[in-house]
């Protein structure tokens, strides 16, 4: 008498679960998710344009004072690693709207 109350309820989980899951993916993909997906290419792109800003600000310090040649040459290669870091984020939001 056990084994049908058990089937029952896994059925039942079954069910609710496969509710779940179809909600779930409404939820995903209804035109209210795309604010949300906008604010967070807008902070994404923000954060590009603070790196780029950063990149330069180090390059003009180094050109401004060219005595220092070893300092020029240290902050070459931050500036070239800030920079791809920067377009990282920016080239994943692209594809996203791409997809869209």
């Amino acid at each position: 008498m056990a084994k049908p109350a058990y089937s029952l309820i896994y059925a039942i989980l079954i069910t609710l679960g496969l509710l779940a899951l179809i909600l779930f993916n409404r939820m995903i993909s209804s035109d209210e998710a795309a604010p949300a997906a906008q604010a967070s290419l807008q902070r994404n792109e923000a954060t590009v344009r603070e790196a780029r800003e950063a990149v330069e600000s180090t390059e003009k310090a180094a050109q401004a004072e060219p005595a220092e040649k070893g300092a020029e040459k240290t902050a070459e290669p931050a500036a070239e690693k800030l920079a791809e870091k920067a377009d990282a984020p920016a080239a994943a939001g692209k594809d996203d709207e791409e997809r869209k």
